[in-house]
């Protein structure tokens, strides 16, 4: 992408608010284009106030955090935006988002579907893993202890981006 569109993006990033330090300015252009402009080196920390859901926030259908030995889901975003709820990705595009969450569900499709999302949605983020367990499981038609290999793998990934928020 050219250097017009990496900024609109930067803005887009900021303007939906979110605390961005320089690195991670300069990782989200470099991104696009392999080159860091002295106006982002320029950039301090910004806090501005998000309007919406991180999932619509941040195109992150599935409010993924960084993934660590995953880098394939990393390189997918281009950024990571700090919010009051912690790190999250940030994607240019949902579709890229989709497919970092695809990612995640193939990499895990031994395991059931509450220890996925014990893993993807730890009450220790404040979330509440039963309840999420037992969305999904309403919404799929299937148990707990279903592996996702076993589910519909789209069909997961738009139950768990609905559950987040994000607006399909």
């Amino acid at each position: 992408m050219n250097k017009q569109i990496t900024l609109s993006l930067l803005l887009a990033i900021l303007l939906q608010g979110c605390t961005i330090t320089p690195k991670e300015v300069r990782r989200a252009v470099k991104s696009q284009n392999n080159d860091t402009t002295e106006e982002i080196k320029e950039f301090k920390e910004i806090k501005l106030r998000r309007t919406g859901t991180i999932a619509n926030d941040f195109n992150n259908v599935n409010c993924m955090r960084k993934a660590y030995n995953t880098p394939e889901i990393n390189d997918l975003a281009i950024g990571v935006c700090d919010t009051k709820n912690g790190k999250f990705l940030v994607f240019d595009m949902p579709q890229h988002s989709f497919f970092a969450l695809q990612i995640w569900i193939r990499k895990r499709h031994d395991w059931s579907l509450t220890k996925a999302i014990n893993k993807h949605a730890p009450k220790e983020d404040s979330n509440n893993p039963n309840a999420y367990i037992r969305k999904l499981c309403s919404d799929l038609k299937c148990k707990p202890s279903t592996k996702l290999r076993d589910i519909n793998e789209i069909k997961l990934m738009v139950a768990i981006a609905k559950k987040e928020g994000f607006k399909i």
